[in-house]
């Protein structure tokens, strides 16, 4: 059971919706990666194919269906990268980096390209976790519900356990093959989380760490 679901493209439509009701511009978008379920037909954006025509990029992910080459995705980062000469905003609508497939196939995600853009000196305008504009959405819409009574879950530390954190929430952390990952990349992340899970059921075992 649940009362409320709020995913990060109900934050972003929201947000591209107030734009062009406050503004009697017309804005172009460019669109990095693909919107394969039609995602950007419900706003009220002009697409562009000409990046220095354009307003803003919007990036939601990869077109993982395709099974993108090592090149077609590279050419995606430079393609983002053209946007610093007119200082276009990216807005990213998938901040994860990184998915891990229950094969074990890790495939990028739009965070990736937009971490480059910022690192390049890009504005970046993220909707989802770890922001803080989606926990304070639903904080807000919870008044009544102590803070220190919530929990919030998730595998991902960049995501999952540092948006709860500056979100003043306690987290469990779900080890997955994404968490192992990460773990590779640097053991201690896992001291970040008030509470680690490594299986689910009647055979769940759950550690208290601080």
């Amino acid at each position: 059971h649940y009362d409320q679901l709020l995913t990060s493209g109900e934050l972003a439509y929201h947000h591209f919706k107030q734009m062009a009701a406050t503004s009697s511009r017309q804005y172009r978008y460019f669109l990095l990666g693909n919107d394969e379920y039609g995602f950007l037909k419900s706003l009220k954006l002009t697409s562009t194919q000409q990046i220095e025509k354009a307003d803003l990029m919007i990036m939601i992910g990869f077109n993982l269906s395709l099974k993108l080459s090592a090149e077609a995705s590279q050419q995606i980062f430079k393609q983002a990268r053209q946007g610093l000469a007119w200082q276009l905003p990216f807005y990213c609508l998938n901040p994860d980096q990184y998915i891990v497939k229950i094969s074990g196939l890790k495939e990028p995600c739009a965070g990736l390209v937009a971490n480059d853009y910022k690192a390049a000196g890009g504005k970046v305008i993220y909707f989802g976790k770890p922001d803080y504009y989606g926990y304070q959405q639903i904080l807000a819409n919870f008044p009544q519900i102590d803070k220190k009574r919530i929990l919030a879950i998730g595998d991902n530390f960049e995501a999952d356990i540092l948006g709860a954190k500056q979100a003043g929430l306690s987290s469990l952390l779900i080890v997955s093959d994404l968490t192992l990952l990460q773990l590779q990349d640097n053991p201690t992340k896992l001291a970040k989380s008030q509470y680690y899970c490594f299986q689910f059921g009647d055979d769940e075992i759950s550690h208290r760490l601080k």
